[in-house]
């Protein structure tokens, strides 16, 4: 439902930095079968604070929203092309400026060479707006969300099968992104990354990896911003374990440093990890957990990066054959560095939950009820908001 679409704009923000799980390594073997998927969501729901500020400045709406995606899988020989795009189109009701327009066009192609290798060259290009409420920034005067284009580009191989004692794999990406209103030019940047992952399998499920990764982020500053230009390393160890149907579970833990060309800005580093787990706890129950912690670059001018620590889980349970609910909760907190003294800091602490249920009419039609609370406490009175969704939602699939 539309509360879980709201989870993936927060997600947006970890873009500069690539966290993948295992799955996005393990290029030759993808189970996608050929042939075109499509899909239409439409809901109406109504947000009591649509820029998430603080209560006596908080503007509350309803508004249409329309998420279609489309995706389609050729196969040319052993090789695999895949093309997927993914709208997300809203109508407010009052505030017409909080309308937007988001999305989402990526081409991959996986290249299987041989028995030990492969490839894989992906391109995507995104127009799309943020979530407020998952920024560090401090936004009291909005009267529309913030909106960027964003292209990538990543080429990536991997020597060695997943049945395969070991397995090495190396990708380079570069990406570059452009805020285009809010005034927030200073914040368009330039970003290379390489990467390297050795796995070794230890049992028919498990595997053990080491990874290194290095970032390199150049930034667009103009007048009187600070740029942000900084260097990302990141070292860490992981174990993944894999029962098909079962579970599916992806852990590392490890070193990072985010180090800042501005020596007015303080640099970040200490403990790094990362962690998803999908487990079927039963026939009608999943469980699905995240954890993360990691350094990332700030989005309030003048100011480097801050430390994001943040946990969620979502049970999904079907009622009935027909009838399904999701539970979900978030905390998070955010360490935010404003000069090179560890005594400037502001500290925020992120709450959401959400609670949904779904009913199938029909093989591919449900409809869905949701609400959502978002909400964010901090030491600086401004940053402190709460925010409630409620929604009422329909989906369709076509089938092919």
């Amino acid at each position: 439902n539309n509360c879980m679409k709201i989870k993936h704009k927060n997600k947006l923000t970890t873009a500069f930095v690539v966290l993948s799980s295992i799955s996005s390594y393990s290029i030759a073997q993808s189970s996608n079968e050929p042939g075109l998927k499509a899909s239409i969501e439409a809901s109406v729901a109504h947000d009591d604070n649509i820029f998430r500020v603080t209560d006596e400045l908080a503007e509350s709406d309803s508004y249409l929203q329309a998420i279609p995606e489309i995706s389609f899988i050729s196969a040319l020989g052993k090789h695999r092309i895949s093309l997927n795009y993914q709208g997300d189109y809203a109508k407010f009701s009052d505030v017409d400026s909080a309308d937007y327009d988001d999305h989402l066009l990526t081409a991959k192609v996986d290249f299987d060479h041989n028995l030990r290798f492969s490839t894989r060259l992906e391109a995507s290009y995104e127009s799309e707006h943020l979530d407020p409420g998952s920024l560090d920034r401090i936004e009291l005067g909005l009267t529309e969300y913030d909106q960027f284009d964003r292209t990538k580009f990543a080429i990536g191989g991997t020597y060695g099968r997943p049945g395969s004692i070991g397995r090495v794999f190396g990708e380079y990406r570069y990406t570059d992104t452009n805020y285009t209103n809010n005034g927030l030019d200073f914040l368009d940047n330039e970003a290379d990354q390489f990467s390297l992952r050795f796995f070794l399998k230890v049992a028919p499920s498990t595997n053990v990896y080491i990874q290194t990764s290095y970032q390199d982020s150049d930034y667009s500053a103009f007048g009187s911003f600070t740029e942000i230009d900084n260097s990302y390393v990141r070292y860490r160890a992981g174990l993944s374990w894999s029962v098909t149907n079962l579970i599916d579970l992806d852990f590392s833990i490890g070193y990072q440093e985010r180090d800042y060309d501005d020596a007015s800005l303080l640099d970040i580093d200490g403990l790094a990890y990362n962690a998803e787990i999908t487990w079927k706890l039963s026939e009608r129950t999943t469980l699905e957990g995240s954890a993360l912690r990691e350094a990332q670059d700030s989005t309030t001018a003048n100011v480097g990066g801050f430390l994001r620590t943040e946990f969620a889980a979502y049970i999904d349970h079907d009622l009935t054959d027909l009838l399904s609910v999701k539970v979900g909760l978030l905390l998070g907190e955010d360490d935010v560095v404003f000069a090179s003294s560890s005594d400037s800091i502001r500290e925020d602490e992120r709450l959401s939950y959400e609670i949904g249920f779904d009913y199938k009419l029909r093989n591919n039609l449900a409809l869905g009820v949701g609400y959502l609370h978002q909400e964010r406490t901090s030491d600086v009175d401004v940053a402190e908001f709460d925010g409630d969704v409620f929604e009422l939602t329909i989906k369709y699939d076509f089938k092919y």
